[in-house]
């Protein structure tokens, strides 16, 4: 999974948007059209693996959205370091 951070300036909303992997779909249609009928058989357990891989993901990037909303995150307003001349 990949994902995009979208964040409006004054606001503090933090929008976590993730995408699907191609290579999910191509592996799927793959799988369908090599075994067939026998697609039966091992689809509980390629839907289960995908299905966790991206549990997980998804906990990451709701965690990620989390963390960006709180206020110790924001970028400050001044800087403390002075510029060297």
């Amino acid at each position: 999974m990949r994902g995009l951070i979208r964040r409006n300036e004054g606001e503090t909303a933090v929008a976590v948007v993730g995408f699907v992997n191609w290579f999910i779909v191509v592996g799927t249609v793959v799988l369908v059209v090599t075994l067939g009928r026998g697609v039966i058989t091992i689809a509980p357990i390629f839907l289960f693996a995908v299905a966790t891989l991206y549990l997980i993901q998804s906990v990451r990037f709701w965690r990620l959205e989390r963390a960006l909303k709180e206020p110790e995150m924001q970028p400050a307003a001044t800087s403390s370091v002075e510029p060297r001349t």
